[in-house]
């Protein structure tokens, strides 16, 4: 888990000026907001986390597939803030550029399938991390189109992102990554389990509906 300590370094990268541009996804002025709405979700997930923190990878490999298909059920609304935290772990500003690429892809409908690629291939901490050609390959990966490499030439959500950012640490979120289920912060190393739980109670005849479908 990465804590307080790397707020540090960030302070100086928000300090640029970078315009504040709300995306054109579904979102808040802190936060991308995934659901099928029209279902009417019953359960509340919130996430912070940053692209190149390891322990938010390794949450992703444990929880993401999960995660990803009760919002697609329309059992979960995510509320997900992509943060700039580990500003000073690269040496060419990786987390804000992963987390506004992150932003690009969610334009377009491809948050999910984008975030698997920058967790499948995140660079380690303390080195230069991904180049933007990299960033804009993964979207090319995903079937992003032409739109999403311009928005990540033209650091289209760096402001946005240093915005949520700024609103995480003054709501004292302190560490990544960092989870809520229906309001309540949830330990990372329960998650698993307390998710699936939470599910259950919220849908019990999901597990039968599934029985049903594989006979």
């Amino acid at each position: 888990m990465v804590l307080v300590g790397a707020l540090v370094a960030t302070v100086m990268i928000i300090s640029r000026d970078y315009p504040v541009r709300q995306p054109k996804a579904d979102s808040t002025k802190t936060a991308l907001v995934l659901a099928e709405k029209d279902k009417k979700p019953k359960v509340k997930l919130e996430l912070y986390e940053d692209f190149i923190c390891p322990a938010c990878g390794k949450f992703q490999t444990d929880n993401g597939d999960a995660i990803q298909q009760a919002v697609e059920a329309g059992q979960v609304e995510l509320t997900f803030h992509p943060l700039n935290f580990l500003a000073g772990a690269s040496s060419t500003n990786y987390s804000l550029r992963s987390a506004s690429a992150a932003t690009c892809a969610a334009d377009e409908g491809k948050f999910f399938d984008y975030e698997k690629q920058l967790f499948a291939n995140q660079p380690p901490e303390g080195g230069e991390g991904l180049s933007d050609k990299e960033l804009i390959g993964f979207g090319e990966d995903v079937g992003l189109s032409g739109k999403f490499s311009k928005c990540v030439k033209d650091q289209k959500y760096y402001g946005w992102v240093n915005q949520v950012t700024t609103a995480a640490s003054d709501d004292g979120i302190d560490s990544t990554p960092t989870a809520l289920i229906d309001g309540k912060k949830v330990e990372t190393k329960n998650f698993t389990t307390e998710f699936a739980k939470v599910l259950k109670e919220a849908y019990p005849d999901s597990e039968k509906d599934d029985e049903k479908k594989k006979d």
